[in-house]
């Protein structure tokens, strides 16, 4: 059944391809196509001067976009050992966010010692945050998060 889709996809956009060819060049960029998803196709259109295609959401779909949207951010604790040394500044952390929902991998940017890096880890994990949309789908984006230490 995916692949009579997959066929019918490319039928449809070998087909305006041809016709947008014929008629003078397509209208936009179609190197674009690799960044596409199951929610958009190529549609032929008709203009005064020839046949155009455009990509555009498929009926039922929606061609929203939206930012990632961070709920809350918890405070990382500081540790007894960072409050003995006087340890400030500040972690930035590569922070995954799923289009599930979910917190994915965190990478260490920028750390600090006496355990206040796992500290701002382990606050990262807790993010609760709406994901992304594009094309009206969720998807996972990478970002940086920074948590600041300052004893005062």
């Amino acid at each position: 059944m995916k692949l009579i889709s997959v066929l019918m996809r490319a039928i449809a956009f070998l087909t305006a391809l041809i016709i947008g060819v014929t008629a003078g060049g397509l209208a936009g960029n179609v190197s674009e196509t690799s960044d596409l998803d199951d929610a958009v196709v190529p549609v032929p259109y008709y203009t005064d001067s020839g046949v155009r295609s455009c990509w555009t959401s498929k009926p039922g779909v929606s061609s929203t976009t939206s930012t990632l949207s961070i709920e809350s951010k918890p405070t990382p604790s500081y540790t007894d050992e960072a409050r003995a040394e006087q340890t400030e500044g500040t972690v930035v952390l590569r922070v995954t966010f799923l289009a599930s929902g979910k917190i994915g991998a965190i990478e260490p940017i920028k750390t600090l010692p006496n355990g206040l890096t796992e500290q701002a880890v382990a606050a990262a994990q807790r993010i609760e945050f709406k994901p992304a949309i594009q094309h009206g789908r969720p998807i996972s984006v990478s970002k940086q998060v920074e948590y600041t230490f300052s004893i005062y």
